[in-house]
């Protein structure tokens, strides 16, 4: 939990769909590719003793509370698609992200941003549009372009002119600092861009940082801040 911690204005969760089709929380999933194909093949009753709470468990326990919520939407692991099967893929993931829209809607005072690095879910996202903002994780697999509301970059994928440019577009920027390399990395990125100092506070400053070590990056930003 997060409460006492008045610098973290967000929540950052992974979730997954279970064999009976219930959205259930699941983080880490970093190099745990493993564990979430044993989510996504099991019920949700195989798995509650694992500590799994369900997507609107999460919701309640926020309730009336000041945070955000980002959510990443994983895909199937263990799907391959073929010409045979593509209708019922196609079926399968409306139905998963029609599910997570459901129970975000249940909960419009709570901000929240779902985002994926599937297109498939980012289209479906877009299409069931409600309450929520779209995000896409950029992957250096796959350069196509999505408009949506906001782009969550990984240290290998920053690029100070792009960074700009969505910003000048009133894009949301979003920062992947999973860990402490990707926090150093992420650093030295501003460190050492040749852009002007005003341009680098300015998307420094309007982005969001996504980590999982809050108190390292949020004294790190003081340091930062205090020495210039």
């Amino acid at each position: 939990m997060v409460s006492g911690c008045d610098y973290i204005g967000a929540v950052g969760i992974d979730v997954v769909m279970t064999k009976d089709q219930q959205v259930v929380v699941f983080t880490p999933v970093i190099d745990n590719v493993a564990s979430v194909v044993t989510l996504q093949n099991s019920t949700l009753e195989q798995v509650k003793s694992n500590d799994i709470i369900t997507l609107r468990q999460f919701f309640e326990s926020y309730r009336g509370r000041n945070i955000e919520i980002f959510i990443n939407i994983i895909p199937f692991s263990d799907i391959v698609p073929t010409s045979e099967n593509i209708k019922q893929i196609n079926d399968l993931y409306w139905n998963y992200v029609e599910r997570v829209v459901s129970i975000v809607s249940e909960f419009p005072d709570i901000k929240t941003y779902l985002y994926s690095i599937n297109r498939r879910v980012i289209t479906y996202l877009t299409q069931q549009k409600k309450n929520y903002k779209v995000g896409i994780y950029l992957s250096p697999d796959d350069a196509s372009f999505l408009d949506v509301d906001f782009y969550l970059f990984s240290p290998d994928m920053l690029n100070m002119n792009i960074l700009n440019q969505q910003m000048n577009l009133k894009k949301e920027i979003v920062l992947l600092m999973l860990n402490c390399e990707q926090t150093q990395q992420v650093f030295q990125f501003f460190q050492q861009s040749k852009m002007a100092d005003d341009g680098k506070k300015t998307i420094f400053d309007g982005s969001f940082f996504l980590t999982n070590y809050p108190s390292i990056v949020h004294h790190v930003v003081a340091y930062e801040t205090d020495t210039k």
